[in-house]
């Protein structure tokens, strides 16, 4: 018997979903263009910045979208959006930060 389990992290900002079900047999091979063009079809309005390869990512989102949402509704938005490939295993962890268009230029000029 082969055991699954799945865990959701979230970290202020933060949301991480692990699920450590190897027994899909589904090869992880994806390109961070090809998970930024899943998640811009699906969402409007947003920017995306992808970094990752295989089947880990991290996703840092941008949009009008997420203004007046708490932050698990900014992660359940971004997720809901990928929820296919991380069913079938072609995603395997995925960590999301969203930002509002405002939060996002405080966030760039604290950078600088």
């Amino acid at each position: 018997m082969i055991a699954k389990c799945a865990a959701f992290l979230y970290y202020g900002d933060l949301f991480t979903f692990i699920d450590n079900d190897d027994s899909k047999g589904v090869l992880c091979a994806m390109q961070p263009n090809e998970v930024k063009a899943l998640l811009e079809s699906r969402i409007d309005g947003c920017q995306f910045h992808i970094q990752g390869e295989g089947c880990n990512f991290q996703v840092i989102a941008v949009g009008d979208a997420f203004e007046g949402l708490s932050p698990v509704k900014r992660q359940q938005l971004v997720y809901s959006a990928l929820s296919d490939e991380i069913a079938s295993g072609a995603l395997h962890a995925i960590s999301i930060k969203t930002f509002t268009p405002t939060q996002w230029q405080a966030a760039s000029e604290n950078v600088q």
